[in-house]
C-alpha cells in the first residue's frame, strides 16, 4: 500500500480522510489520531510526502506535522517514509 500526500490532497477534510480509508473508515481528525494510524499498521507500506502539500494545508504548523511522519516511520519499521518537494 503506498499513501500518497501531493497536490490531488486539496484541504485538511481530504487529507484526513486518506488515513481513514487507509485504517478501514476510522481515523480521528488530529495529527495523534494520524500518528496512532501510522504506528499501529503491521503489513508494510509507504508514505510519499509532499512537502509544498504539508505547507499548503498547514501553514506554520507543516513543520510539526513532518516531523510526526518522521517520528511515525522511526516507531513502525512496517513504515517506509518518502519525502519530495510535490
Amino acid at each position: 500500500m503506498i499513501i500518497h500526500i501531493d497536490s490531488s490532497v486539496t484541504d485538511l477534510k481530504s487529507f484526513y480522510g486518506i488515513f481513514a480509508e487507509f485504517n478501514s473508515g476510522f481515523c480521528g481528525r488530529s495529527l495523534d489520531a494520524v500518528h496512532d494510524v501510522l504506528t499501529e499498521q503491521s503489513n508494510p507500506f509507504e508514505v510519499i510526502l509532499g512537502t509544498e502539500t504539508l505547507k499548503r494545508l498547514f501553514g506554520r504548523r507543516s513543520a510539526i506535522v513532518i516531523r510526526m511522519f518522521f517520528d511515525s516511520a522511526e516507531e513502525n519499521p512496517f513504515m517506509k517514509l518518502t519525502v519530495t518537494d510535490d
